[in-house]
């Protein structure tokens, strides 16, 4: 199956998975960075777990490339609009998506419209 997320930043979408998640094959590109304009991934050294991402002091607000693998789920960025909204795919099993997606609808009943999302078989 395929989840698409619509969503305004990075750190929204890993706040879906669970904190403890670690991330594997990551690459990521992102050219607003206040430093060096141009960073990837090496900017965050060996932190590889998603809380150790969504307390990284940057948020990633010029991601223009975005691969991984969380929980064996892969995850790509698909399209970027500077800060007004990203658009992710997400590959994995049937169980896997369905459980991100019932994460994403409780996400939305606190702060309704936070992600748009549409599940699809390939």
């Amino acid at each position: 199956m395929r989840l698409f997320i619509y969503t305004k930043s990075l750190k929204d979408l890993l706040n879906l998975f669970d904190k403890v998640d670690y991330i594997e094959d990551l690459s990521l590109g992102d050219t607003w960075h206040p430093s060096d304009g141009y960073v990837d991934e090496l900017i965050l050294g060996e932190q590889r777990t998603v809380d150790s991402i969504l307390k990284f002091p940057y948020d990633f607000v010029g991601l223009v490339f975005f691969k991984c693998k969380i929980n064996k789920v892969f995850v790509k960025l698909n399209t970027a609009i500077g800060n007004l909204h990203q658009t992710y795919e997400l590959n994995g099993t049937d169980w896997q998506l369905r459980h991100l997606t019932y994460r994403i609808i409780e996400h939305n009943t606190e702060t309704p419209n936070k992600y748009l999302y549409n599940l699809t078989e390939y």
